[in-house]
């Protein structure tokens, strides 16, 4: 009976290389293993299925029940091709993310969604991260903490003396306080805001006072200031 000629055909992970000598009275064959490895099988164990590799099919804990994600997308993740797992049973695949790096994740991962990047992704920050969630955050004294961009670089301020800061067209002074009408720190809608002065003049003197409302007048009101100057003009 002729024998028959296994050259290039692939089983499993092997592919047949040549003939070579029998194994156990068997015809043997040299083949390739897709990790590399060269091994000399008898025919027979290919054709009937036995062994599909050079033993790391084991040792990766086998394909069985593996389904092959090979060319599929998951977030930014492409998967190129299955590697060899560390732990055994636990089916890893190396995958290219859009940014061009590549990287090892495992199969549960990838179908969980729980890896979708190389890790570009956590690494970004403000609006562009994945875990973006406006901005805001409601503390245990019932403040609010915002994220704003300031000068290209992510701060945490308070939210209603940022809302303040906005209105008024410039940063608030030490002196200033911003106060919520109805009591509710979280409630920073405008309407709600009131802006507090804390200082004072210090001591009695009418020239202190009078320099004290001078400034208020200039800082706060410089209509009212303008309109106390023509005032003051026409008496003369």
């Amino acid at each position: 009976m002729a024998l028959r000629d296994l050259t290039g055909q692939r089983f499993g992970r092997l592919t047949v290389t040549g003939r070579g000598p029998n194994v156990s009275d068997r015809a043997g064959w040299y083949c390739r293993c897709d990790c590399g490895t060269r091994k000399l099988v008898a025919g027979t164990y290919l054709t009937r299925g036995h062994t599909k590799s050079c033993g790391c099919h084991r040792r990766d804990g086998g394909w069985r029940n593996v389904h092959d994600h090979t060319g599929k997308r998951f977030g930014r993740l492409t998967v190129v091709r299955r590697v060899k797992s560390v732990k055994p049973g636990v089916p890893v695949w190396l995958c290219r993310c859009d940014c061009g790096k590549t990287t090892r994740v495992r199969a549960g991962n990838l179908r969980a969604g729980t890896v979708a990047s190389c890790g570009c992704m956590l690494r970004r920050r403000g609006k562009d991260s994945p875990l973006w969630k406006g901005g805001r955050r409601v503390r245990k004294d019932g403040y609010v903490d915002l994220r704003v961009e300031v000068g290209g670089e992510w701060r945490t301020v308070r939210e209603h003396r940022h809302l303040m800061e906005r209105k008024l067209g410039r940063p608030l002074l030490k002196t200033e306080n911003v106060h919520h009408k109805n009591g509710d720190r979280s409630d920073n809608r405008l309407r709600n805001l009131e802006l507090w002065v804390k200082v004072q003049p210090a001591g009695q003197r009418v020239r202190d006072l009078i320099r004290f409302g001078v400034e208020v007048l200039r800082r706060y009101a410089p209509d009212k200031l303008a309109e106390v100057h023509r005032a003051v003009g026409r008496r003369q």
